[in-house]
Formats: C-alpha cells, sequence, structure tokens
C-alpha cells in the first residue's frame, strides 16, 4: 500500500515519519474487528476467560526487499502471549524506482490465523495438556539393564 509520506508528497504536504501506521497497529485493527464479530459461543468463552492472548509486538523493519521477501514475521509463543512481531519494509519517498517509491510493505497476521489461535492454540495450555503421572522407576544404567 501507499505509505503515509508517499501521498502526502505527491500532495505536495508536509509529512512526520513519526505519524507513519505501523503494521502493529494494523495487526490490533484486525484483531479488533475479529473480536467484534465473534459469537459468543462456549468456546470463544473458553479463551476470554483462560486462553493466551495476541499481543502484537513492535514492527521488525527491514531495508531491502530480499530481505523483506526471505524472512518471516516473528511469531513466539510465550508463557503470558501469543506475540506477534510484523515484517515491515517502507520505501522512502525519493527512491530510485518511481513505482516503490513512497510504499509501505507490510507482513500480517491473517483474520483467520487469529481465530485458529484464539479457538485452538490458546486452549492447549489449560485445557488440553495432560500432566506426566508416570513415575521414573529407573534411574541409573545398570537398571536398565536388569530391567531388560
Amino acid at each position: 500500500m501507499k505509505s503515509r509520506a508517499g501521498i502526502y508528497d505527491f500532495l505536495n504536504l508536509k509529512f512526520d515519519l513519526k505519524d507513519e501506521f505501523t503494521c502493529k497497529e494494523m495487526n490490533q485493527k484486525t484483531l479488533d474487528f475479529v473480536l467484534s464479530g465473534m459469537n459468543y459461543t462456549d468456546r470463544f468463552n473458553m479463551y476470554k476467560d483462560s486462553g493466551s492472548p495476541i499481543k502484537f509486538i513492535d514492527d521488525i523493519e527491514r531495508n531491502i526487499g530480499p530481505l523483506f521477501i526471505k524472512e518471516s514475521s516473528s511469531i513466539t509463543n510465550t508463557t503470558d502471549a501469543y506475540e506477534i512481531g510484523a515484517l515491515t519494509l517502507l520505501s522512502p519517498i525519493d527512491f530510485i524506482a518511481k513505482a516503490e517509491a513512497g510504499m509501505h510493505y507490510c507482513k500480517l497476521m491473517s483474520p483467520a490465523r487469529m481465530l485458529e489461535w484464539m479457538l485452538v492454540g490458546s486452549l492447549h495450555k489449560k485445557h488440553y495438556w495432560i500432566e506426566n503421572t508416570i513415575s521414573d522407576e529407573i534411574s541409573n544404567s545398570e537398571s536398565v539393564l536388569e530391567f531388560l
């Protein structure tokens, strides 16, 4: 998509780069949209009560196209949240290739992936993990040989 800086430049207006919309903000808007359209089913209530939330961390910036294409966004499942760091590439408005000048590229999380996390992945820890109740009866290598 065209960056705000590119649009402002086209209109001959002054622009401050700190006002550029981030991929993190776009991901958050998508999550808000997904949450607003959810029917409050039992599974969604399970997510609200005990699921791991989705948390968007700061964008991971790349400065050249091949790095942006080759790499993926950062996805980390921590003990507190499912952390997403979107990959971003912002081309300068004075870029040598005019067609790509002032473009803002993002690798975003899809609404389907957000739903999958909320309804399946986030519930694994509290609802599907089975504790290991088998005691470790064999403690050393000699006992293994005796056991066999």
